[in-house]
């Protein structure tokens, strides 16, 4: 397994080490006078024999890139083990994501990771962007955990199902938030229809059982972007009581009950006059931003064009 997984990731010069040091979450740079923090990347593999080291950065969705992650690695690493420029060889920087440009295909251009993984490149000969499902191919005769893990990689971590979906859905909602919020909020929603639809995703709550907690941690990824969401506003609710009371006496109350709740933080608010949306307040709109809307007791619609 180790064989196979360093002939994916390393240059194809380096020959496999005798004896391999790994290392998990090792800090990126010199340890000055015992400060703590810093970048720490995932893994390291290190062949003391031949003084190479190899990095591995490693991401399970497709939106989590951080714009000059891998160029600070290679830079504190390179500090760290005193690799100048005559060195360059002896470090190589590997970018584990769900997808690759090559397993990505026509969809590659909306992904984060691969454009940064792009200009990466442009300033490191030894680099290299591996999908999970290149991992997952791996023919390895492991136990029935390993299968496992495979099945979890195709259904789940790189799915081209959630691949297309996240490729066609509609970006007027999205670009609210950042790609990492809005990546986990539409794993998170309990729906399993079509996430790409233009006039945004009809949740029938007679599908959701009876339990609100997973819609409403949904919501919550959104709500916690600090990058976006302005926090420290402050709104008031625009949708009287009277006008809830047919939501919370319906058989989906219990639903409606958990969205009115999140209302009572100061920087989220209801308004309507006859259905209600839950809007948050946003850093880059003064009337804040939707979340999500009713239509009539038994439907909630999220996603719509702005």
């Amino acid at each position: 397994m180790f064989d196979a997984v360093w002939r994916l990731a390393a240059p194809d010069n380096w020959d496999i080490p005798h004896s391999p040091r790994i290392e998990t979450e090792e800090k990126a740079e010199k340890d000055r006078n015992g400060a703590t923090g810093g970048q720490r990347i995932d893994i390291s593999i290190h062949d003391d024999e031949r003084r190479r080291l190899l990095g591995i950065e490693v991401k399970t969705t497709k939106a989590s890139a951080k714009k000059g992650q891998l160029e600070g690695y290679l830079d504190g690493l390179s500090d760290k083990y005193e690799f100048d420029k005559k060195d360059e060889d002896r470090i190589a920087i590997v970018y584990l994501t769900p997808f690759n440009r090559e397993r990505a295909g026509d969809a590659a251009g909306s992904l984060p990771t691969v454009e940064i993984f792009k200009k990466f490149q442009d300033v490191h000969k030894n680099a290299r962007h591996i999908s999970w499902l290149d991992i997952a191919d791996i023919p390895w005769d492991g136990n029935e955990l390993w299968k496992q893990h495979q099945a979890y990689v195709h259904q789940e971590i790189a799915s081209y199902r959630n691949l297309r979906s996240f490729v066609s859905r509609n970006r007027a909602f999205d670009d609210f938030f950042s790609p990492e919020a809005v990546e986990s909020f539409w794993d998170a929603l309990p729906f399993e229809g079509n996430k790409a639809a233009d006039d945004g995703v009809t949740i029938d709550l007679a599908m959701l059982g009876n339990d609100p907690t997973p819609l409403v941690r949904a919501f919550e990824i959104l709500i916690a972007d600090e990058e976006n969401v302005s926090s420290r506003a402050s709104k008031q609710d625009d949708f009287p009581d009277e006008l809830r009371q047919c939501f919370k006496t319906s058989q989906f109350g219990d639903f409606h009950e958990a969205l009115f709740a999140l209302s009572g933080r100061r920087h989220l608010w209801l308004a309507g006059k006859g259905d209600y949306g839950l809007r948050v307040a946003h850093r880059r709109s003064k009337v804040g931003v939707s979340l999500v809307r009713s239509k009539g007791a038994q439907y909630l619609v999220v996603g719509q064009s702005r």
